[in-house]
């Protein structure tokens, strides 16, 4: 039986709304109602789009995403902040991701520096910020079966390595990283106000078996 997941009149557009008085036994009225399996599918887009097609709306808008109660499906617009990435950057992106998700340090900075995060001359302090950091974000690719949302503290996590990681910072992000992790964090930030409970980890293995690399 699916899960269902309330999403806010304020987080589509005005006009697309409706009123329902019940909703799985919870009162909420203006709202829309999302099954988790939509949910799945707009993280494997995310997944699908970076690494499969090399590009990605990174404008993480709520008035983006639009919920279709007829299909089921989560639509996208306003195309106007897609982007396009080069071919061997998404391969690093994409083998640096695993490593996060494997928690394998060794290959988070090796991938860190070959993207172009790191320099090979950061301090401890701030080697083990961003290590940290890639191991936070990896957590919801960390294991198997529905990672919870609901529970998570990446947010706040992450913003606690923050201060430590401007402060030690010798060389700023590659610059495609900076409108990739934006829409990112825009997924993340989505889940986590739905209380979603997405397979992550299952959706990235599938991309990564079947990706190319080096092509």
């Amino acid at each position: 039986m699916n899960k269902y997941y309330l999403l806010t009149r304020d987080s589509v557009r005005r006009k697309k709304s409706r009123e329902i008085d019940n909703v799985d036994k919870v009162i909420c009225k203006n709202c829309k109602v999302i099954p988790g399996e939509s949910l799945t599918n707009q993280h494997r887009l995310m997944v699908l789009d970076s690494f499969y097609f090399r590009m990605a709306l990174t404008d993480p808008n709520w008035g983006n995403f639009l919920f279709d109660e007829t299909t089921k499906m989560i639509n996208l617009i306003d195309f106007g902040a897609a982007r396009e990435y080069p071919k061997n950057f998404v391969d690093d992106y994409l083998r640096m991701v695993i490593a996060c998700a494997n928690s394998d340090r060794d290959a988070v900075i090796e991938m860190s520096r070959r993207l172009g995060f790191l320099t090979g001359e950061e301090s401890d302090v701030m080697m083990e910020a961003h290590v940290q950091a890639g191991f936070i974000v990896g957590m919801p690719f960390a294991k198997g079966g529905g990672y919870d949302f609901r529970s998570s503290n990446i947010t706040q996590s992450i913003s606690n390595l923050g201060a430590t990681m401007l402060k030690h910072r010798l060389t700023p992000p590659p610059e495609e990283a900076y409108s990739l992790h934006r829409k990112l964090s825009g997924a993340f930030l989505a889940c986590i106000k739905l209380g979603a409970v997405v397979p992550c980890r299952e959706i990235l293995l599938q991309v990564y078996q079947q990706y190319q690399f080096g092509l």
